[in-house]
Order: structure tokens, then sequence, then C-alpha cells
């Protein structure tokens, strides 16, 4: 599996690495030892040198060995190692995708009709392969059934075909007349990367507990795709348990996702005996962000260079990460924002108490769950204001 950059925390420095300090110490215990000095261009010097590197470069395995044993900073197999002594035990597989067919016949029978186990579908351009995995029968005096259908091929790809694309027939049944799919394929993942797993890692402890705890319901919701950026699980009345579920790309999640959550959720060794749980679409609630940025009078940069890159990276919906939350959360978002371009851009202050949501008075107490669909996806449109350079005022309070 391909490594990639763990971003999550930086690298854990248990012995110094300083190459000069290093050289120095070398040097001084030399020169003890012989009474003698250490040129710079001496054959001394040059063995001293290639001993420092040596022990540079066991520094830098020590530390890396030692943050192999850190859960926030291991990597690959060895975060894998690390988690067996977790709940999780072992990194998730990739999963197919699934999505529904129908599967049709010329005319009504009078006996049932089989769909044996294995009868595949695909599309018109025999891009990918999707089967049934049990038998299903056209009930007699009808022309059609629908059923499920998986993906040959793990992972994303599988994912998005639209309704009608699936349909060609691969392995013929008797009667056959045709078959398209009547949902969107969706659910396909992939193996999750180093960062996803750390995170279902420490998701897990929360599912230790069968006591209906909230971080336990996240937890065996995300266990289902790599695709789900946030879950939040809230109860409107007791012993009823709502799961919103949002997807990486921002949208919210699909049938098939929101079947799959509900069957993990639902299972009779996750879900408390007393609960009813049911996966709801989140209320959309769009909103505008409004803050002002400040250039640095040290600014090597034009202030219509800083104004160009802040507009790039502010415009839409790409610099915010999909996240389901209550009002009142939209302020971190614009801070959030702001610091996308702190240190390049010059972005030194944000104003607090800027950022409102539209028609904020009937969203009041949503998240106590005082109704349905309470929880909202974040949609927002970004204005910007660049002032000239200059000190930047105290933020309020």
């Amino acid at each position: 599996m391909e490594n990639k950059e763990i971003k999550r925390n930086p690298a854990y420095q248990f012995v110094p690495t300083d190459t000069n300090e290093i050289i120095s110490d070398l040097v001084e215990g030399y020169e003890i030892i012989t009474q003698s000095a250490v040129r710079p261009a001496s054959p001394e010097m040059q063995f001293i040198r290639w001993v420092a590197h040596v022990i540079i470069q066991e520094r830098m395995l020590n530390n890396w060995t030692g943050n192999q044993n850190i859960p926030s900073r291991a990597e690959g197999e060895n975060l894998d190692a690390l988690a067996e002594l977790t709940y999780i035990r072992s990194r998730p597989e990739a999963k197919a995708s699934t999505c529904t067919m129908r599967f049709y016949i010329s005319q009504p029978q009078e006996q049932a009709i089989l769909i044996p186990a294995g009868t595949r579908v695909t599309n018109a351009s025999n891009t990918m392969i999707w089967a049934t995995t049990e038998d299903h029968y056209i009930p007699a005096g009808e022309n059609f059934v629908e059923a499920v259908v998986w993906n040959q091929t793990v992972g994303v790809a599988g994912n998005g075909y639209a309704i009608g694309q699936i349909n060609t027939l691969v392995d013929v049944y008797e009667y056959y007349s045709e078959c398209t799919n009547v949902s969107v394929s969706d659910g396909g993942s992939d193996v999750p990367t180093d960062e996803e797993y750390y995170e279902l890692i420490r998701a897990s402890m929360d599912a230790y507990s069968c006591a209906g705890s909230r971080g336990s319901y996240i937890y065996w919701a995300k266990q289902e795709s790599t695709e789900i950026a946030d879950v939040v699980a809230n109860s409107p009345t007791p012993g009823v348990v709502n799961l919103y579920v949002l997807m990486s790309d921002g949208t919210l999640a699909t049938d098939e996702i929101k079947g799959r959550v509900l069957a993990a959720c639902n299972a009779d060794e996750v879900r408390p005996l007393t609960d009813f749980v049911s996966v709801e679409d989140a209320e959309v609630v769009p909103y505008d962000i409004d803050f002002t940025y400040y250039i640095p009078q040290r600014s090597t940069r034009s202030g219509a260079d800083i104004q160009a890159a802040v507009q790039a990276q502010g415009h839409g919906d790409v610099v915010l990460r999909p996240v389901l939350g209550p009002p009142g959360r939209e302020e971190g978002d614009a801070a959030e924002l702001a610091a996308v371009g702190e240190g390049d851009l010059g972005l030194l202050y944000l104003h607090r108490h800027i950022v409102q949501l539209r028609e904020n008075a009937p969203l009041q107490g949503l998240v106590q769950g005082q109704r349905p669909g309470a929880l909202v996806k974040k949609e927002q449109n970004v204005r910007i204001h660049g002032l000239p350079p200059t000190a930047p005022p105290s933020c309020p309070s």
C-alpha cells in the first residue's frame, strides 16, 4: 500500500540530530584525547565528519523507530500492528459498490422465474461488472423483480453510475427481456489511508460500549466507507436515534450508503435493545461568510497578488471541509478559511462575531433534537474584504 505523508502530527524528536553540535562534540573529544588541534581541512576533520554522518543516520533511525510506536505518527504496517491493541484490530478492507437492479421477463409466467446467484450485469461499454449474490425469483404473474447487485471490483471506481446506465445482461436467464439499475451505484470505498485509519482507531475506543454512546454509533457508521466525511448521532426523543451522514465531496449520503450505515448501526451486537435507529438526511442551510483580512506592513507581496490568492482560496465551497454541525460553528469555518493563507498571504486577524446564519431565528434549538433533520450541511458563499497595509485592530472578544 502506498504510504502518504502523515499530516495528523509532526514527528517527535527523541534524540537531537543537529550535525554541527555532533561535530563540535567529536572535535572537542578528539582534541582532549590526542592533545592536538583539529584543523578544518585536515584528514582528522574529514574522518570526524564521516563519523558524525554515521551518528546522524543512526539518530534519524532512532527517531523514526520511536515515532512508529506512537499511533498518531506510525505509518503502514507499523500502524496496523499498533491497531491490534485496540478495538478495531485490523485495517478495513476496500468495499465494492452496490445498486438495485430490476430484472424483467418478456411476459408474466404461471410459475416463478429464477434469477440465479451470480447473474452478472454491466454498462453499455462493459466498464464494470456487477453480480447478484443470492437467488431471486420473479413471482408468478409478475414481469420483474428487484435485486441488489455487487460490483466485482472493489473501491470507489464503481460509484456514481446513474439510474439506467447499467442495462446490459451478461448471464441470460429464462424469458429475459431487459434489465436496468433503479438506483445510483454507491458504497464502494478504498482501503483507508493511514490518516483515515488513525481516525478510525481513535473512534473505535467508543465501540467497547454497547450502551448507546454517541461515539459508538459514529464509529460503526464510519466503518462502512472511507468516503464518509462526518456523522452526527442525535436523539430527538428517548429511545430514538437519528444518524446524519455527510460524504467527503460535501454531498448528503445516497440511499445505498444510508442503507449500509443503518445495517451496521442497527445490528443486534451494536444497537442497544431499546433503541430505534434511523438514518436521515441533514437539513441544508446556505449561509454567507463575511470576513476582513489585513496585509502586514512587512509583507513582500503586492496587495493585488494577495487579493487574487485570497479570492482563489475563498471562492465557492473549495476550502471548507465537509462537516455537519449546528448553528454557531460558522465562525470556526471562517477562521479555517483565513488560516489557509496565514503564512504566504499575510492574513493576520479575523474579526469575530461577523458570521451569521441567514434566517437564524427558526434554527434555534435544533441541535437539542426538537425536530428531525436538525443538523446542518453547510453550503457557504464567501465575501472577502481586503484592506490596505495597516496595523490590525484589536479583535472584539
